[in-house]
């Protein structure tokens, strides 16, 4: 019979301890499948980051792109811009000495009648002319282009300076607004400071005559007179007590009742 007895509570203790197993066994289950979902979650949230990492890589790869496209045209424009001031320099150096040489021709004084007649082909100057004009004729268009973009980035600019003007007007005018009706708020304080100052008095006055009216009544009990208050702010806190109204009531009872009670 204690063999059963041991063997039936070894059988039992190794269920319990089955049972813990179980549940242990079905804990780390759980946790497991849990950590695998947040593994996955993760891995995705990965891979998501460097699929964006990738997008804005060659976003970024683009921009770089273009910004070095714009600096080689930025470098052509100045050069070009270079080589057209030093052909207008050029030009009008030319044309500077021709216009020299034609004064020379026109103002020198022939040696021979030859030399008078041969002075007659004044085509030098009209020669001059058509240089000046071919050379700048592009530098005139490029100018042109130049002065229209700036007359429309002027249009824009003052657009949007009258458009600012509006709306600092706008804020001007509120700001009048609200400092008007500051000043009237200051005002309403002012008088309403002034109620409170009347108010105070009179609350002090009432004070006093609570001070008389428990001082008359203690009198006439035979008792001792309380302390008499301070005047003003104190004299007004003293007559916030409980018994204020009933001996405001009292005190205007019994205004006349003194000397009736002395007689």
């Amino acid at each position: 019979m204690p063999l059963v007895l041991i063997a039936i509570g070894l059988a039992f203790i190794a269920f319990v301890l089955w049972l813990s197993a179980m549940g242990k066994c079905k804990a780390l289950s759980t946790r497991v499948a849990s950590l695998l979902v947040e593994n996955s979650a993760m891995a995705d949230d990965k891979r998501q980051v460097a699929e964006q990492q990738r997008k804005n890589q060659s976003v970024f790869d683009k921009r770089r792109e273009e910004v070095t496209e714009l600096r080689k045209e930025v470098g052509a424009l100045k050069k070009k811009n270079f080589m057209l001031q030093e052909e207008a320099k050029k030009s009008r150096s030319s044309f500077e000495a021709k216009i020299e040489e034609r004064e020379k021709l026109l103002t020198g004084r022939p040696a021979f009648e030859s030399a008078a007649v041969v002075e007659k082909p004044r085509v030098v100057a009209p020669v001059a002319a058509p240089v000046q004009v071919v050379v700048s004729a592009p530098v005139d268009t490029e100018l042109l282009r130049r002065v229209e973009a700036m007359t429309k980035d002027n249009a824009e600019l003052s657009a949007k300076v009258n458009e600012l003007a509006s709306v600092v007007r706008e804020g001007t005018g509120e700001v009048r607004r609200m400092k008007k009706r500051a000043d009237d708020y200051r005002r309403a304080d002012v008088v309403n400071k002034s109620k409170l100052d009347v108010l105070t008095d009179k609350l002090g006055t009432m004070g006093r005559r609570y001070y008389d009216a428990v001082s008359e009544l203690a009198h006439l009990k035979g008792e001792v007179a309380p302390a008499k208050p301070e005047l003003g702010i104190e004299a007004s806190r003293v007559s916030e007590g409980p018994a204020f109204a009933e001996a405001s009531e009292f005190a205007e009872a019994s205004e006349g009742e003194p000397s009736h009670a002395h007689s």
